[in-house]
Parts: structure tokens; sequence; C-alpha cells
């Protein structure tokens, strides 16, 4: 009788067809590239390129059709979740966004944008590498931390439109500044402010941003 193959030895090395293939994008320099670094060490993962910018990135994972794309939420040029909604459609491409931030409302916005993860940068790097790993395999993953908040998480009452303007209200920009930036007249932007500062019963603009921003609506 052949003997048939022993439980205890251990796991052959990843061939290269098995080996899952990751783009890493973040416009942190160094923390992108301890991250590829890290994560080229994991058995069975290699890190096929690297961007710092979103724009960079979704023509990298166009050129190098990774299995998964590891984007940061926040990048310039094209945002993380920007990014997703470009590489929604690009075949076997899976989309992990990674964020500092554990807010519902990013969860929510990048989930719609078609991603199929949302992890946090504190997640240690054995752990993202069982994620990506899952991730290539068909499943889906939210850190926990953010799902629990998307349990609890107050019904926003105010519009995008006023959530946009409270996004730029509370990098301090004026009310020509929002206007110029989202092609409004300025009379429209008080319009929006002043409803938002009615509905969420708060003193002026600014305690609404704040207040937005603290419940993870922005």
């Amino acid at each position: 009788m052949t003997p048939g193959p022993d439980p205890d030895a251990p796991a052959a090395p990843a061939t290269l067809a098995d080996e899952l293939t990751v783009v890493v994008a973040d416009d942190e320099q160094l923390l992108r590239s301890a991250l590829s670094q890290v994560l080229d060490l994991q058995d069975g993962i290699r890190v096929v390129g690297q961007a710092g910018d979103g724009r960079a990135a979704v023509e990298l994972v166009r050129r190098e059709r990774p299995d998964v794309a590891l984007l940061d939420l926040d990048m310039p040029v094209l945002s993380g979740l920007d990014a997703t909604a470009e590489l929604r459609d690009e075949p076997g491409v899976r989309v992990v966004v990674m964020t500092r931030h554990a807010r519902p409302t990013n969860l929510r916005r990048a989930l719609e944008r078609g991603a199929v993860g949302f992890v946090l940068k504190t997640t240690p790097a054995e752990r993202l590498a069982r994620i990506l790993l899952d991730v290539r395999a068909g499943q889906r993953y939210v850190d926990p931390e953010v799902a629990a908040l998307a349990l609890t998480a107050r019904t926003c009452p105010l519009g995008e439109r006023e959530l946009e303007i409270l996004a730029l209200v509370r990098e301090g920009r004026t009310t020509k500044e929002v206007a110029r930036a989202l092609a409004l007249a300025p009379g429209t932007v008080r319009n929006y402010v002043s409803g938002a500062i009615a509905r969420l019963g708060v003193g002026s603009g600014r305690e609404a941003a704040d207040l937005a921003w603290d419940e993870g609506w922005i």
C-alpha cells in the first residue's frame, strides 16, 4: 500500500502560480515601503508594485493585474475611495481599503464604491496577510472595531451635499472658497449650512462641521 501524505510535514512553499500578488498604495513613503516589505516576508504573498497616489495606483493595478489592491483611504491626486470606484470592474482584482480612522461613514463609502475589505493600519502584519488571502478566495472583511461603530452609529440627518460643504467648512474654508470648490453660488452654500445648523441643533457652521466629524459622517 502506498503511504499517504504525512499530516505533520511542513507545507510546500507556494509556487509563483499560487502566490497572492498585491499592489500597495499609500502616500506615506515610509509606511508604504515598510508595509510592502512586511507583506513580502509572509509565505505565499508577493508585492508586485507600490504607488504613492490614487491615480498612480489605478494605472499600476491595470498594468500589473494583482489579485488584491491594498489602497490607503486618503491619498493625493485621486483618493482611495475614487480609485476603488475606478477599479470596481477590473476583472480578477479585489480592493481592500486601509485607513487610520475607524469611521463608519468611510466604511460605507468604501463598500459603496466596490471595496471588499476595510482594515485599519494598526492591523498586525500576520493578520493582514490572512485577510488578503481570504479576500482573494472570495471572502469579505470589515475590521471588527469599525463594524461595531457602524452598528451603533447615530443616523445622519444630513444630505450628501450638506456633508460635502461641512467637510470643507471644517478645513477652515470660507463661504466663497466652498462655493468655488463645489461650483455653487455663495448664497446656496449659506442655505445648506443654515439647514445643517437647524437640523443638528447647534449654533454655527463650525459646530455643525465638528459634530458631523465626531459622529463619523464626514
